[in-house]
């Protein structure tokens, strides 16, 4: 049997890292370290992108995205092999046949996405309102201000566009709404015992938010969601879904980085 070359490990933060010894790396970092999403043991390059994949739920472009954009801590993993061999996953169909399919007519979509550089060393949001007749009626986009916030990279900038997405909402006296996200940290620390959220994720608990940001960000859902029926719908991550696709865009266009 092949051996281990490789140790990816997922925390609910979205911060990844890729270790090469599991006593003496990971082994330590998983034991001691709240929030772990995930980890186990790979033997090649191509085991490591299967892992992460089927975890986060994302497609193959956007696990190099997450390389790329170095959101995944990684020494001596020979990326360009990844890169060079192409994972497929199973096509899923991200276009809702009608936007108002599972909600009331009428009830405002929000697609919400964020982004991270690297190289700025920075996160941002992007948001898109759509009404009832798949029109876009609202764009925003914006930067992280919180320096110590960088750590969660581009799921602090998701956390900051649902955040947006309600002050839209109340602005328009809209009391029903539907956040579309694609990382499920969005509805998962927002949720509340006796959510919906629960019910889509069955097999999964409201997540335990383990630092202050996604303590706020906990704390500022919740206590909206006394006035406000917020639903929440997962959107897989570049496939196509236009109106994710313009969020991500947004996110990316406010740090200047060319998609």
């Amino acid at each position: 049997m092949a051996k281990n070359q490789y140790y990816p490990v997922i925390m609910k933060t979205g911060k990844i890292t890729i270790y090469n010894n599991w006593e003496e790396e990971c082994k330590p970092n998983v034991n001691k370290v709240k929030g772990v999403l995930g980890y186990c043991g790979c033997k090649d390059e191509i085991k490591v992108g299967e892992f992460i994949i089927e975890k986060l739920e994302i497609s193959f472009d956007e696990l190099i995205d997450l390389f790329d954009n170095g959101n995944i801590a990684y020494k001596n993993f020979n990326l360009n092999k990844l890169k060079n061999n192409p994972i497929k996953t199973v096509d899923k169909k991200v276009v809702d046949e009608t936007v108002n399919k599972e909600y009331p007519k009428g009830v405002l979509y929000i697609y919400v996405d964020g982004s991270y550089s690297g190289s700025k060393k920075n996160y941002s949001y992007g948001v898109v309102v759509v009404d009832k007749d798949e029109e876009i009626i609202y764009e925003d986009k914006g930067v992280g201000k919180d320096p110590d916030a960088v750590a969660l990279r581009q799921i602090c900038g998701e956390i900051e566009g649902a955040k947006k997405a309600i002050e839209y909402a109340e602005i328009e006296n809209a009391y029903e709404i539907v956040i579309c996200y694609d990382y499920k940290g969005v509805e998962l620390w927002a949720a509340m015992a006796d959510s919906e959220a629960i019910r889509h994720y069955s097999n999964e608990k409201p997540w335990k938010a383990d630092n202050k940001f996604t303590q706020e960000y906990k704390k500022f859902m919740h206590e909206k969601q006394k006035n406000m029926k917020i639903h929440f719908k997962k959107i897989d991550a570049h496939t196509g879904h236009e109106f994710n696709e313009r969020a991500d865009e947004l996110a990316k266009e406010a740090l200047g980085i060319k998609k």
